[in-house]
């Protein structure tokens, strides 16, 4: 039996291959010249078919993306490019000098996902991205445009029936019936609401705390008066 191998990567997941050969293989008819694909798909499973050498390269195109999606790649870049390495792999050993007594050659494949990869992958584009946002400068409102910055107590105040639902900051509720409660001095502390320019609402220290970072409207980006 003579083997040789190959294996090859490409979007985080990898296939390897393996071509083994025999004079006899049961099972099958030793007239033909034959390829055995000996699959094992993403799910550790294990597949086998046989397909005349002939037919094999005339459709070699169809039947290696029908022989990856059976192994579980659903990915359409991952799969032309794996197809085209499992036909050339097909045609270098059918060349071969080596296997030219040889009816039959099998060959396995195997394709796995490299997670780890993954996961290195999504730390450099995380890593990247926060390197990108601490290299942009953010201006600040005025302590005076913040101080200006019209307090709501009730719905009356906001002009309409009820507030939003939510601050957009936090994510937390915005309702004049919240109450914080302060444990340490055991009393209530009511929540205030405060409304910008352009009538986006946001909790008092939420929107407090953005303006001193950036002097933009968090939703609609209406820009507050700045130093500059």
């Amino acid at each position: 039996m003579a083997i040789f191998t190959a294996s090859y990567n490409y979007c985080s997941t990898t296939m390897n291959l393996r071509l083994s050969t025999s004079r006899h293989h049961p099972n099958l008819d030793q007239l033909n010249h034959c390829f055995v694909f000996h699959m094992i798909n993403l799910a550790g499973q294990r597949v086998y078919t046989s397909i005349p050498r002939v037919e094999f390269f005339d459709r070699y195109s169809a039947i290696t993306r029908e022989i990856l999606t059976i192994m579980g790649v659903t990915t359409p870049a991952v799969i032309s490019y794996f197809a085209s390495r499992i036909s050339s792999f097909a045609m270098v050993s059918v060349l071969d000098p080596r296997f030219e007594a040889h009816r039959v050659l099998t060959i396995s494949l195997q394709v796995q996902q490299n997670e780890e990869e993954e996961e290195e992958e999504e730390e450099v584009i995380e890593h990247t991205f926060r390197e990108a946002l601490s290299t942009i400068r953010t201006i600040s409102a005025t302590e005076e445009s913040i101080r200006a910055l019209k307090e709501l107590n009730n719905p009356e105040d906001f002009g309409l029936d009820r507030t939003p639902e939510q601050c957009s900051i936090c994510l937390e509720n915005l309702s004049f019936q919240n109450h914080h409660v302060d444990h340490d001095h055991d009393h209530v502390i009511k929540v205030v609401l405060l409304q910008m320019p352009c009538s986006h609402v946001y909790h008092k220290d939420c929107i407090v705390q953005w303006l001193k970072t950036s002097h933009m409207c968090p939703l609609c980006r209406y820009p507050m008066p700045t130093a500059s």
